[in-house]
């Protein structure tokens, strides 16, 4: 689990046992600075957030932003995807927290 470390700490001590907590994600409105693409056969998410925010883990905000819900970093061949544009990682973090309860 250390990879989700910098979003939020999903795992709660329960009386000595372990559970884990739901990750709410944030939205992401559309700004005049967001960025389209139109992604094309070998694109994919975490790719593509490593481009624009420096780190393959934003691929969820790409996902998020789009509402590609199916679980896969690859979009929709020939899909017009929104890059929120631009975002620093303190930036992501801060919506991150900000979205859980």
């Amino acid at each position: 689990m250390q990879r989700y470390d910098e979003f939020v700490d999903t795992i709660v001590a329960n009386k000595g046992k372990r559970r884990y907590e739901t990750l709410y994600y944030p939205t992401f409105e559309k700004r005049s600075s967001d960025i389209y693409m139109i992604t094309k056969r070998l694109d994919r998410l975490d790719n593509i957030a490593n481009q624009y925010y420096g780190d393959p883990r934003y691929w969820v905000i790409l996902a998020k932003a789009n509402k590609l819900h199916f679980g896969s970093i690859h979009p929709p061949l020939g899909f017009r995807l929104r890059i929120p544009y631009p975002l620093n990682s303190g930036d992501i973090q801060k919506k991150f927290r900000d979205a859980q309860f």
